[in-house]
């Protein structure tokens, strides 16, 4: 492939400015395209502008094309499974760059049309089909690094669409990455990189993800997560719950199971991964308190969960026999129980991008999940008033800055402090 830029004099504007054009020339095809720029034909030389005030912007829409056409016709040449490109699919791929990556606006009659999703595999669908197509080139630790993402993405959401992958649920996935299964940050870089490999692929394949898997950073960022209040925990309690109908398990019994798990894990802040100890419990008087003596996976230590009266008596009378069901069907059965409960206020989730919150609000049973008792959990403790260094053991973290992404302050705390404050100001 050649790419070549040049000027089109046949159509000078009013200041004498000529359009730029680019030519793509393969396998004795070619394709011409209008990059949407004008120059003055003695600022042009050497396929890049000179000595012009919009040199920088021109040369960089120039090099975008550059880049992506050579990546573009790169990645078919060297993928086997690749279809043949056609002129059709060149035109595509340069109206993607437009409108995508350089914003401008897309012509009436543009070929990148929205696609017919009716036939296309689902995201999570894909993933096999992928996996299948890649095997001949891709080691066995590959495959099980894919199924590792496949398996995360679907316990984070199990009903995301290829149109989900946007930044702010990209940037959320990451953080429960992050904090919910706290893997490193050279793990989670593997799995953005995996995933956003999945995208490409699925383009090649006329699936047109959105592009902001390529802007997504791997490195880590803030996000907003609600937390459960006092009245939500006691709707939750006192909800009296129906049958299932969107786990895939219908029975009352194993909505009380996940009930009793989610409840206790707000009492203790403990991970699911260790919530087996409900089961059980290895239980210790301490300055005459209960406390259950908890395992933390993550350090190795054995930390003493002093127990409210409350969770001692949940613990005294468990509702199961079982261990925690998988993440998957944890978190489905958790939104259930949410909408059951009444719990419909409206909670805002979000993220950072590059200084700019990008943020959804939605009913709180749809942002349930396991991960919440936790944030409920260090969000009371820092509430109470305990220190970083405290709930850093409780919680079972490696590092301090782990525990400090969990601490935050209630509505009702700030209102409260704030009046507080105010009544001192007025009583000097």
């Amino acid at each position: 492939m050649t790419l070549t830029f040049y000027l089109k004099e046949d159509q000078p504007d009013k200041a004498g400015r000529f359009m730029i054009y680019g030519r793509i020339c393969w396998l004795s095809q070619k394709v011409r395209f209008s990059t949407g720029e004008k120059v003055l034909p003695n600022h042009f030389k050497n396929e890049r502008v000179k000595s012009s005030l919009a040199a920088a912007h021109i040369n960089q829409t120039l090099s975008t094309f550059e880049s992506e056409l050579t990546t573009f016709f790169y990645r078919n040449q060297n993928d086997s499974s690749a279809k043949v490109l056609t002129i059709t699919s060149v035109q595509a791929e340069v109206e993607r760059i437009k409108t995508d990556l350089l914003g401008k606006k897309q012509k009436k009659g543009s070929l990148l049309t929205p696609p017919d999703i009716s036939s296309q595999p689902t995201l999570f669908e894909f993933f096999s089909i992928y996996q299948a197509d890649m095997r001949a080139n891709r080691s066995p630790e590959w495959a099980r690094s894919l199924q590792a993402v496949h398996k995360q993405l679907e316990t984070f959401n199990s009903d995301l669409t290829w149109a989900d992958l946007k930044i702010n649920i990209l940037n959320r996935f990451k953080a429960y990455l992050q904090e919910e299964e706290e893997l490193s940050d050279n793990t989670i870089h593997a799995y953005i990189c995996l995933l956003r490999g999945m995208c490409d692929y699925a383009e090649r394949l006329d699936i047109h993800p959105p592009r902001d898997i390529h802007w997504l950073e791997s490195s880590p960022g803030e996000v907003i997560s609600p937390v459960l209040e006092p009245e939500d925990e006691l709707a939750i309690i006192n909800v009296k719950l129906g049958k299932s109908l969107t786990t895939g398990y219908a029975d009352k019994y194993y909505l009380e199971k996940v009930r009793w798990y989610f409840l206790l894990a707000c009492q203790t802040g403990l991970r699911r991964s260790d919530q087996w100890q409900f089961l059980n419990p290895q239980i210790q008087f301490i300055e005459n308190v209960p406390c259950l003596m908890a395992l933390q996976q993550k350090t190795g230590n054995r930390v003493a969960v002093p127990l409210s009266e409350f969770a001692y008596t949940l613990l005294l009378n468990p509702a199961t026999d079982q261990r925690p069901p998988d993440g998957k069907n944890y978190n489905a059965t958790l939104r259930q129980i949410g909408q059951q409960a009444g719990l419909t206020r409206i909670v805002t989730v979000g993220s950072f991008y590059k200084g700019e919150l990008l943020a959804d609000t939605m009913p709180l049973y749809q942002a349930m999940s396991s991960h919440m008792a936790r944030r409920t959990f260090a969000t009371r403790m820092t509430t109470g008033g305990m220190n970083t260094f405290t709930l850093k053991e409780l919680m079972g973290h490696k590092s301090i800055s782990s525990t400090q992404k969990y601490q935050s302050v209630s509505n009702s705390a700030i209102v409260q402090q704030t009046m507080e404050a105010w009544q001192k100001q007025q009583g000097r």
